[in-house]
């Protein structure tokens, strides 16, 4: 079985509200409804969403009222500005759709994004996957070999290897 894209960025959502708090329950009975709202099998994937630990908040436009909060667990509108750290590292495009993700955030040179490597973890400048940088490095005991060969920096291969180790941690 293989995750897209979506599913990943999903579950990454799944584990935020898990971790705030949110309950299963509630997060099962609140993902099918925001399937049925905005139409789409990856909802926590839109950028409308965010928690204070209790519940799920979704933001939705409405023509006469501008941007709204929905309190998704009780069905009813609030006005309370949320924080939305698990969306903080995630770029989305003009339609609102995840494009990119920056798993330890944009000064950590590693993204993720499925028009570039298949989705592997990348540094997003040069374009190489973490995994070929780091293994090179272990093989050859020598960052700045590794930065030589691939003509990029040595904080390049550095950032990747950390990455690597993180990820393996």
């Amino acid at each position: 079985m293989a995750l897209g894209f979506l599913d990943l960025l999903e579950i990454r959502a799944v584990d935020a509200f898990i971790s705030a708090g949110v309950s299963w329950k509630d997060l099962r009975r609140i993902h099918s409804e925001a399937r049925q709202w905005l139409g789409t099998a990856h909802p926590f994937c839109t950028n409308r969403f965010a928690t204070d630990g209790h519940t799920i908040f979704m933001e939705l436009r409405e023509k006469n009222h501008g941007v709204m909060l929905w309190d998704m667990r009780d069905v009813q509108r609030v006005f309370d500005k949320v924080i939305r750290p698990f969306l903080k590292n995630v770029e989305f495009d003009s339609g609102k759709v995840p494009r990119r993700w920056w798993p330890r955030g944009k000064s950590r040179q590693v993204a993720l994004d499925p028009r570039r490597s298949f989705g592997h973890p990348i540094i997003f400048r040069e374009g190489i996957a973490t995994k070929v940088l780091a293994r090179s490095a272990r093989a050859n005991d020598s960052i700045e070999e590794v930065a030589r060969w691939f003509q990029i920096s040595p904080v390049s291969v550095l950032a990747a290897i950390d990455f690597e180790q993180a990820l393996a941690a």
